[in-house]
């Protein structure tokens, strides 16, 4: 029998608050809870881009799935939005470029991932 292979809740709380008090804490803790609610691979929670996220009423999240998955649109709501919001104001720089990076780094290397 196979071990079970994701995190329960109470381990992503853990991850979260460990995240939280690290130098890029919004950024961490915005990437985990998005991979979380959205089920995402580390390759594709890795190649998330600004370009992917609607905001404003309908708020969504287009995800090339990998593996031969197909894309998909998840709708953006509550926390999560306001996160991703928190995380587009403090990092204003990195919003206009495609991938949502932080950090003195990101500003050299744009292709920097989350």
């Amino acid at each position: 029998m196979r071990s079970r292979e994701y995190l329960t809740p109470a381990e992503i709380e853990k991850l979260i608050i460990a995240a939280k008090e690290r130098r890029w804490g919004l950024r961490d803790t915005c990437l985990i809870m998005v991979a979380y609610w959205h089920g995402l691979r580390a390759l594709e929670a890795a190649g998330l881009e600004w370009n992917q996220i609607e905001f404003g009423r309908n708020a969504s999240l287009h995800v090339r799935r990998a593996k031969k998955g197909k894309p998909a649109v998840y709708p953006i709501r509550g926390d999560e939005l306001r996160i991703l919001t928190q995380l587009r104001e403090e990092y204003p720089t990195a919003s206009t470029s495609s991938r949502p990076s932080a950090g003195r780094r990101s500003q050299r290397v744009r292709s920097t991932r989350w």
